[in-house]
């Protein structure tokens, strides 16, 4: 028998003979979950991982300042080992309307607080120096609108990265004056400001909206105070941002903030560790279930296969068929059975990744996520629906084929 045909008679058993045909489909089911859930988990621990390295607002503290300290405690904090920079929250950001702005778009960029120590990681261009002035670091992906942040793209729209670097643009925005006779804020002076773009970074990496740009500190200060949102909230008492030199010294100046008597500390950007470590057991769990499961219906269903096979395998032995000859045909046809699940359930998950990514989770590239199918779940798949069941039926194949032929007989003489 050639490979077609023996390929063929494989193929068309599994719809004559009802328990291969629920083998196959319990198994295919089982290779589903086991890739929708490892590289669920993968890409969980991707985006987690690269979000705490590359996200400024991981390695981001809000501290509560010392009302009884002339400077609110700003040297104590600026002076602590691993703190590259500490400032009013107020600094942190700065929503202005742009020259961008047309028939499409709003022209709505929100400016960044940035410094030599705070800027995401450049991929076009270059990034700040300490006497930059007047310059932007902008995401890859510009969207200069506000409905970026309901992640209301229209890329059409967008403006590549390509065309932006180098550029130059102008921000618009209007002094704050608070009204004493009628108690509310009216508009004052106008103030335009022209930053030129000197890089681009991929936002989807750091978590950052499409229309965010960096600009040096001492420009968003100016345009903060100029603006006069420095004095919005009256005589209360602004918190500290500062930022810690990497995520992984975040525990020690917590600690050290604390010893020095303020109030309140706490990372800007965190994950639910409960949470986290909540969806990493789940995933195990259901991963050594699916293991289990699929050693015992592989165990089950090769049992059932040979012993209703012995007449057969009896029958082969009395054609002058050697054990190591019958091993090769049944485990030929198992194998072969066990990789067209692997791949046929792989073509299955592939398709409905690409049509999920593309479709309904299309939205979440633009904070951060790009979900990609890795080799961790292939290949643990692949073991688990391929050579653990194959290991199972090795043994059963081996256990049942050495039997002498009157065994193998009366066996399918008492079915």
């Amino acid at each position: 028998m050639n490979f077609g045909e023996f390929f063929k008679n494989t193929f068309i058993g599994v719809f004559r003979d009802k328990r291969k045909l629920f083998y196959v489909v319990v198994l295919l089911f089982c290779s589903l979950i086991s890739f929708f859930i490892l590289t669920f988990k993968k890409n969980f621990d991707m985006y987690v991982n690269e979000s705490m390295t590359k996200n400024i607002g991981f390695r981001t503290l809000s501290v509560s300042p010392k009302q009884d300290k002339e400077d609110l405690g700003l040297s104590e904090l600026i002076s602590l080992d691993h703190v590259v920079d500490v400032y009013t929250f107020r600094y942190g950001s700065m929503s202005v309307d742009s020259s961008f702005k047309n028939e499409n778009i709003e022209g709505t960029i929100e400016l960044l607080y940035g410094s030599p120590d705070i800027q995401p990681n450049v991929i076009m261009g270059r990034g700040f120096e300490s006497d930059d002035t007047n310059v932007a670091i902008c995401p890859n992906f510009f969207y200069p609108d506000s409905s970026a942040y309901e992640l209301q793209l229209d890329s059409k729209y967008a403006i590549d990265g390509n065309t932006l670097l180098n550029s130059e643009f102008e921000a618009y925005y209007t002094e704050s004056v608070f009204d004493i006779d009628t108690n509310t804020f009216k508009e004052g002076k106008k103030f335009t400001k022209k930053f030129k773009v000197i890089g681009i970074y991929d936002n989807t990496s750091t978590m950052n909206f499409n229309n965010q740009c960096y600009i040096m500190s001492n420009d968003i200060k100016q345009m903060v105070f100029e603006a006069g949102l420095n004095n919005v909230g009256g005589h209360s008492y602004p918190y500290f941002d500062l930022v810690v030199d990497n995520a992984d010294n975040i525990e020690e100046v917590t600690l050290k903030i604390k010893d020095l008597g303020f109030n309140r500390a706490s990372v800007k950007n965190y994950f639910d560790s409960d949470m986290k470590k909540t969806i990493e057991i789940s995933s195990i769990i259901v991963v050594i279930i699916l293991v289990f499961l699929t050693i015992i219906i592989s165990n089950s269903y090769i049992k059932k296969f040979v012993i209703n096979d012995s007449w057969k395998i009896g029958m082969l032995k009395t054609l002058g068929y050697n054990q190591k000859k019958v091993m090769k045909k049944y485990f030929g046809e198992v194998s072969l059975l066990n990789i067209f699940i692997y791949l046929f359930s792989f073509l299955i998950f592939g398709i409905i990744f690409l049509l999920l990514k593309f479709t309904i989770l299309s939205f979440v590239q633009y904070i951060g996520v790009d979900i990609q199918v890795n080799l961790l779940p292939v290949i643990a798949t692949f073991i688990i629906i391929v050579i653990i069941p194959l290991i199972t039926m090795f043994y059963n194949i081996y256990k049942y084929s050495k039997q002498n032929i009157i065994d193998l007989l009366r066996k399918s003489d008492q079915k």
